[in-house]
């Protein structure tokens, strides 16, 4: 588990909720998916202080959702327990080695603005895994940056291609053609489409951003 960003995260959570308790739009955006394919167990990484697996768990999924941050799963599991959602599990987890057994298969993931957050090659061991733990004909449902943001890409120090360091954390800027390449092989995309949503792009300041949503389907 990376340290550098437990740590950060952890102090970014100790403000409380700091992104309100709505859902994000993206979230609201997957759950019809989810719904009309009749999924059952979800699976929300990176799932912060409760916003999103709290709103799955409020449709009756049986969701698992976890985050490197101990600060924010305390916050999780206490919403979830004062509103009675015992469908809802939390744990502090690292996504790249998560304590499932092999068999362990999802019918759907979702990712709130994860993927842009890691290197080249973190983010191939990331989908690579996810894609693992997810069974055939399951849904991966997320959210990341998008290159057609002129406002903020290329802010920072370039680390890769469309890859920059800002204020010591990572953003990677998908193209629509990187999505699909990424994809192609294991999913089927069912929708790929540009929303906008507030985020901190520099720790405790938001900014509008121009995201991708992105619906794939496990062939």
């Amino acid at each position: 588990m990376s340290m550098m960003l437990q740590t950060y995260w952890n102090s970014r959570f100790e403000a409380g909720d700091i992104w309100g308790t709505e859902a994000t739009p993206s979230a609201v955006m997957a759950y019809p998916y989810f719904a009309a394919d009749q999924a059952k167990q979800l699976f929300v990484p990176g799932c912060g202080y409760g916003r999103n697996s709290n709103f799955f768990g409020e449709y009756a999924f049986e969701v698992t959702a976890c985050d490197i941050s101990e600060v924010a799963i305390e916050r999780a599991s206490s919403h979830a327990k004062a509103v009675g959602l015992a469908n809802v599990n939390h744990f502090v987890g690292d996504y790249l080695n998560l304590p499932f057994p092999s068999t362990e298969r999802f019918d759907g993931i979702y990712l709130s603005n994860i993927l842009h957050m890691y290197t080249e090659e973190e983010r191939q061991q990331l989908l690579t895994h996810f894609t693992s733990l997810l069974r055939k004909d399951g849904l991966l449902i997320f959210s990341c940056l998008s290159a057609r943001d002129e406002k903020l890409y290329g802010t920072g120090v370039e680390i890769e291609k469309d890859t920059f360091l800002v204020h010591e954390r990572i953003a990677h800027f998908f193209q629509e053609e990187e999505l699909f390449g990424m994809l192609e092989d294991q999913y089927q995309v069912v929708e790929m489409t540009l929303h906008k949503q507030r985020i901190d792009f520099k720790a405790g300041a938001e900014q509008d951003a121009q995201l991708w949503f992105v619906v794939a389907r496990k062939k």
